[in-house]
């Protein structure tokens, strides 16, 4: 017999904006500055892409974000319904965003906050698309106060907004990433067999699978397409 082969999982990615220098997220369960380019950043990066985000996150965004697949983590669950995923804990969320990102080939699974959330995947995160907001007098009431050690993160990217009738503030979008990447992988077995519930979730909401992963077919129960190749 031989061994058991092995896909390799979906990195995992933060995207956090935070006021400098206090280092703010939030303040009473929503955005504390008004950003309208660094928005549009947000949708880009993460468009396609399956997204984590916790109950009160998705309360203050008021709905949905289309062109992805939207799991809430909560500890007292919701029902499945358009567009969303519900995971009663941070393991259920991750599967089912490697489920769909193995089925697809998609290659990054996005953490999009609030803070309990980036706590809970603290220790697994690869890369962070971090946006550094000029505004040192506001006032909030959560915190991403996460220190990337210049010898275990390295800074590959880095665009400066000026503050502007769309932009209530200056900010700049830093992308860190890990010296030395977390590799991800799980048994092929576990992926390549249908799950039934999550299939037929996706059959029921063609348009937002569809809006993500064309041209991938879907026929009855089953995802068809070309696997992306196992790692023995």
């Amino acid at each position: 017999m031989g061994s058991p082969s092995y896909v390799e999982l979906p990195a995992i990615s933060f995207i956090v904006a935070r006021s400098e220098p206090a280092q703010i997220i939030g303040c009473e369960d929503q955005i504390p500055w008004r950003l309208k380019t660094d928005l549009k950043l947000f949708r880009s990066i993460t468009f396609g892409h399956p997204i984590i985000m916790g109950r009160k996150t998705l309360d203050s965004i008021g709905k949905p974000l289309d062109g992805r697949i939207n799991i809430v983590l909560s500890r007292t669950g919701g029902e499945n319904s358009d567009k969303i995923q519900w995971a009663s804990s941070p393991e259920e969320a991750l599967f089912i965003a490697d489920y769909f990102s193995v089925r697809a080939g998609k290659s990054d699974v996005f953490v999009i906050g609030g803070g309990n959330i980036y706590e809970e995947f603290s220790q697994q995160f690869n890369k962070i698309y971090l946006t550094e907001v000029q505004a040192p007098k506001i006032s909030g009431d959560t915190f991403f106060r996460y220190k990337f050690d210049k010898r275990r993160w390295k800074e590959i990217r880095r665009e400066d907004y000026p503050a502007s009738e769309v932009d209530e503030f200056s900010f700049s979008l830093v992308v860190l990433e890990k010296t030395r990447k977390k590799r991800r992988t799980a048994l092929a077995s576990k992926f390549l067999k249908a799950d039934v519930e999550l299939d037929a979730w996706a059959q029921s909401h063609m348009d937002i699978v569809r809006s993500v992963y064309e041209p991938i077919q879907f026929e009855q129960q089953a995802f068809h397409h070309q696997w992306p190749t196992l790692l023995k």
